[in-house]
């Protein structure tokens, strides 16, 4: 009972906290959809004052004017309903998309071109808006079983994947019981609870790495319960997008750094948004989530003065590579060099996200020297002076923590790896008797490493990948040097790994950042610093 009385204390106290200013914009602020909690049979949440219930088609349904505590289940679920088609590329290019059109025919396969219009056209943004073009074949199917069967049948001739369409969404009735009064409502799903501000219970956070936690977390805006397609609730936030990325920077980025470090973050999270929404969760009923698949989100509990200031003073500004809005990823501490992108990611080098040395200097300083092993390790021994380096001099109490990423050191048993590596991997290997480094990218950091063990040898690649396969609460980055210690037997006992950096290390460097801003430099400075080539301006 404690714990909700602290949480509708909170509730109350944050209801104060200031909104942002009116601006006059050139197109309307974007409404985004956050999916908060996923695949629940319940969710357990609070509200701090009244709320009122609208259907999805926008009908009042009813109000509350009392009671805090509230769980939501489900009550009645129907099915969705999909269909599935075989894919042969993907395209927001029209012309290339008649090009593979007429391959698939010479192939004396009829093709077919479906036209998606990508959800984030209805804000009428234009960077943003295109039509995804799926060159298919003309035959659709029932079952995805059916599908697979068509796709092994068509294998010797062609490349193909499965595409799956829905036709019907899940639906069914969602029923919220308040745990202070006998009171309850029924409603659709889809349904909206407006309310000022609302609370859910036990979010977990941080899944898989080593700051993972369950927290109770404060939202600004709308709550939407969903059945999904696994008849399951979702629970999703409905907001205006500067209202979400008041709860994000101080997420991502600690809310002491210096103004200038948060207004580069809240310009790079604005822009990874608006490019990531209806990619990363195509197949989904919101926008985007709310972990570090896309970014970290906790709502208001973490909102600051001075990080709200960095929203608000860049409100609508986005960064540019070409006519495109950039993915702007971020890592904590990139250890005095970044990463280029194509090594972290599958996909083409983009110029904007090239591995650069994070000091004074050119770009490129480095030349590409840390690829190579006695170099690397030589890196990882010194503390050369670039932005991120808190260890040298003082720095604001903020950046106490980043000490611990710059250069970091970690002792695992061989029998800890082998547990790890087998349950990332699936892998049957018998007992590890070495990891060896076959390939470093610009930054020296592992991008393919080999698994040498007692019944076979075989490879791990990308950066995630390693750092998940080598701890189970992930290390902290690829850029290591590893160091064997005996065992008995002719096994290794034991294997240190000596490493710089926290994160995957491409684009701004957060630490980074917080060292430039701390020297004087603006926010735009620090964003071209990261980003070559790039441009800043607003979309709305």
């Amino acid at each position: 009972m404690r714990k909700y009385v602290i949480w509708i204390a909170a509730l109350l106290v944050i209801s104060g906290c200031a909104t942002p200013t009116h601006r006059r914009d050139r197109n309307p602020e974007p409404i985004i959809r956050v999916g908060l909690l996923e695949n629940r049979d319940e969710v357990y949440f609070m509200v701090g004052g009244p709320f009122s219930i609208f259907r999805p088609d926008g009908r009042f349904l009813g109000k509350s004017a009392r009671g805090n505590r509230w769980k939501a289940r489900i009550i009645q679920a129907d099915s969705a309903e999909f269909e599935y088609r075989l894919r042969y590329w993907m395209t927001s290019d029209h012309k290339l998309a008649f090009e593979k059109s007429h391959e698939l025919a010479k192939k004396n396969l009829r093709p077919q071109i479906l036209e998606v219009p990508s959800p984030v056209n209805r804000w009428r943004i234009k960077p943003l808006e295109r039509v995804v073009y799926h060159v298919v074949l003309w035959e659709t199917f029932r079952t995805r079983k059916q599908a697979e069967v068509r796709k092994r049948e068509l294998a010797s001739r062609v490349g193909l994947e499965i595409m799956e369409i829905e036709k019907k969404p899940a639906s069914g009735t969602i029923e919220i019981s308040c745990l202070d009064f006998p009171l309850s409502y029924r409603f659709p799903s889809g349904s909206l609870i407006v309310t000022d501000r609302f609370a859910l219970l036990d979010v977990p956070v941080g899944e898989g790495f080593h700051w993972a936690d369950t927290l109770n977390l404060v939202y600004r805006g709308k709550l939407q319960f969903l059945i999904n397609r696994h008849k399951k609730l979702t629970a999703v936030n409905v907001l205006p997008i500067e209202t979400y990325l008041r709860g994000v920077v101080p997420a991502e980025m600690n809310p002491g750094f210096p103004l200038e470090a948060l207004k580069a973050q809240a310009v790079a999270a604005r822009s990874q948004v608006l490019e990531k929404i209806a990619r990363n969760h195509a197949h989904e009923d919101f926008d985007i989530c709310a972990t570090v698949h896309c970014q970290v989100y906790r709502g208001l509990v973490r909102e600051s003065e001075t990080s709200n200031q960095a929203v608000r003073e860049t409100a609508g500004m986005v960064i540019f590579s070409g006519e495109k809005i950039l993915d702007a990823v971020y890592s904590g501490v990139c250890g005095g060099h970044t990463e280029d992108n194509e090594n972290i990611w599958s996909g083409n080098p983009q110029v904007a996200l090239r591995g650069i040395f994070d000091g004074k200097g050119r770009p490129d300083l480095l030349n590409g020297m840390l690829r190579n092993e006695d170099r690397v390790r030589r890196w990882i021994d010194s503390k050369p002076p670039v932005y991120c380096n808190t260890l040298n001099g003082d720095v604001p109490t903020a950046l106490d923590y980043t000490k611990k990423y710059f250069r970091w050191q970690e002792t695992l048993s061989r029998e800890s790896l082998e547990q790890s590596i087998r349950n990332v991997t699936g892998e049957t290997f018998g007992q590890l008797k070495d990891l060896r480094v076959l390939e470093r990218g610009v930054s020296g950091r592992v991008i393919r490493l080999q698994v040498v063990g007692t019944e076979r040898t075989f490879e791990l690649d990308r950066e995630l990948t390693i750092r998940k396969a080598l701890k189970r609460e992930t290390l902290y980055s690829t850029c290591f040097v590893i160091e064997k210690q005996p065992g008995e037997n002719g096994l290794p006992d034991s294997f240190t790994f000596r490493g710089a950096g926290w994160g995957h290390g491409v684009g701004m460097c957060q630490t980074g950042a917080a060292g430039m801003a701390l020297k004087g430099m603006p926010f735009d400075k620090i964003l071209k610093h990261y980003y070559q080539g790039i441009k800043i301006g607003a979309v709305y």
